[in-house]
């Protein structure tokens, strides 16, 4: 059996675990919740870094949440798969939301990403 590589695609991430498209989408929520209680708690973190017994809370508790649901338990490489976009599209989503704080970088001190003050308003200039 292989392994599922972190670049395969959605259908082919599917297509191996063997789900159809209702149990698949049962699966794409359980992990999304996952995810956004990883990325609320952990916002340092992404499923690289994750720690182990982390990993396997988190994949007990899809596959558990799975079984509820008379849906198969999947692999690890499925739910790695899968965690690892999620986490990164939960965490994108908040900082464009404003939800959680951005990473200081060198591009975010840029003066080229600097938004100017606001002035009144002015009649002449801003008919």
């Amino acid at each position: 059996m292989s392994w599922l590589l972190t670049t395969a695609t959605a259908e082919e991430a599917r297509a191996k675990s063997g789900l159809n498209w209702q149990e698949w989408a049962k699966f794409y929520a359980f992990a999304k919740e996952e995810a956004r209680r990883l990325a609320t708690e952990h916002p340092e973190w992404n499923w690289t870094n994750v720690p182990a017994y982390e990993k396997s809370r988190v994949r007990d508790s899809i596959n558990a949440q799975l079984r509820r649901e008379g849906v198969p338990e999947l692999g690890e490489d499925i739910i790695r798969w899968r965690m690892s976009i999620c986490i990164r599209d939960v965490k994108q989503w908040a900082v464009n939301k404003n939800c959680m704080p951005k990473r200081s970088s060198a591009a975010a001190a840029s003066p080229y990403h600097h938004v100017p003050p606001s002035r009144p308003y002015d009649p002449i200039r801003d008919f």
